[in-house]
């Protein structure tokens, strides 16, 4: 059984984009992170959020996944990929958004399959609020998040890595290029 995927937000708009975006790719749940977390093994956590609660040392353009002790979440958190110099990592370029979510989310799930094989019966959180995925353009970033889903969905045989490492955080072979518009 493949990984599953929970799609969550504080923000119903938000999630209803997402819902009409991925369909049946993920489960969707409106609510906080303590709201949404039950039955999931791991989450997507902003990087500052995820080193500051869960320790380790961030590396820029690396996610990394760490051990939640604190029992106010799933038990593994996939911290995002900080930018270039621990820079928050967040683009401020509307156009580069599906981009953005596509690397980061593909940064977390490329380190959580390479650091934790065998994990086909999880459930991975993605909470737009907490991952810092909810900025700017809420269909740019379904739209990225989707490219995501639909690459897992194939397996690791049709990955593709794409751009040099320095435009880009640590994708684990996602194909983060913007589609022609």
């Amino acid at each position: 059984m493949p990984v599953r995927y929970v799609i969550a937000s504080a923000t119903a708009s938000k999630l209803a984009v997402m819902a009409d975006r991925l369909g049946s790719a993920a489960e969707f749940r409106i609510g906080s992170v303590a709201e949404t977390w039950h039955g999931c093994s791991a989450m997507v956590l902003w990087w500052p959020f995820a080193y500051e609660r869960h320790g380790g040392t961030p590396e820029a353009g690396i996610a990394k996944v760490l051990l939640n002790v604190r029992d106010d979440a799933p038990e593994l958190v996939l911290a995002t990929p900080p930018g270039p110099g621990l820079t928050t990592g967040l683009d401020p370029v509307e156009a580069d958004r599906e981009a953005f979510a596509c690397a980061v989310l593909g940064a977390c799930i490329g380190a959580y399959r390479k650091e934790l094989p065998g994990q086909e019966n999880s459930t991975v959180l993605i909470h737009l609020e907490a991952a810092a995925l909810d900025r700017g353009d809420v269909e740019a970033t379904a739209s990225g998040i989707a490219r995501v889903l639909r690459e897992e969905n194939r397996g690791p045989d049709t990955m593709n890595v794409s751009g040099p490492r320095s435009e880009q955080p640590t994708n684990q072979g996602f194909d983060c290029r913007r589609s022609p518009s």
